[in-house]
């Protein structure tokens, strides 16, 4: 089983999130670590509402270049609201990040993960009223509908 660590940084819709993705992880036999280099799956939930934050992802991102460099079998995942446009833009930006999926995009996680043989609770996973809430909070084009 992997070891995943999970950094997250924004609202209480992105803690909630994070916590759901971790749950899944758990209930499939993986352990949470502290640190992302002791980790064989880092995932970040980002924010980009206000530059603090999107400096704090930028940097982040850059600490995790030097990882995968360490340690190249690391996955690293990235969801939250930096992905929210531009994916192509992103995956030329930053091609040490293995997957970048929109939030509340659980089916994407989901084929990324069995794609890669990583067991995670799919039918708890899809059926999560968290998922539809998600899906119902944002319209087609992945934006908050507020």
């Amino acid at each position: 089983m992997l070891r995943y660590s999970i950094w997250t940084i924004g609202c209480q819709m992105n803690k909630a999130e994070s916590q759901r993705i971790a749950s899944y992880l758990n209930s499939a036999g993986h352990h949470e670590v502290k640190s992302p280099w002791e980790a064989d799956l880092v995932v970040l939930n980002t924010c980009v509402v206000r530059q603090s934050a999107e400096g704090k992802v930028l940097g982040m991102l850059g600490q995790l270049k030097g990882l995968k460099r360490e340690h190249a079998d690391t996955r690293i995942l990235v969801t939250g609201c930096f992905v929210d446009s531009h994916v192509e833009d992103l995956k030329k930006r930053f091609p040490h990040v293995d997957f970048f999926f929109k939030p509340g995009a659980y089916s994407d996680f989901l084929s990324w993960t069995k794609e890669r043989g990583i067991p995670v609770d799919e039918q708890r996973l899809l059926r999560s009223p968290f998922t539809a809430f998600r899906a119902s909070t944002r319209n087609d084009a992945g934006k908050d509908s507020s």
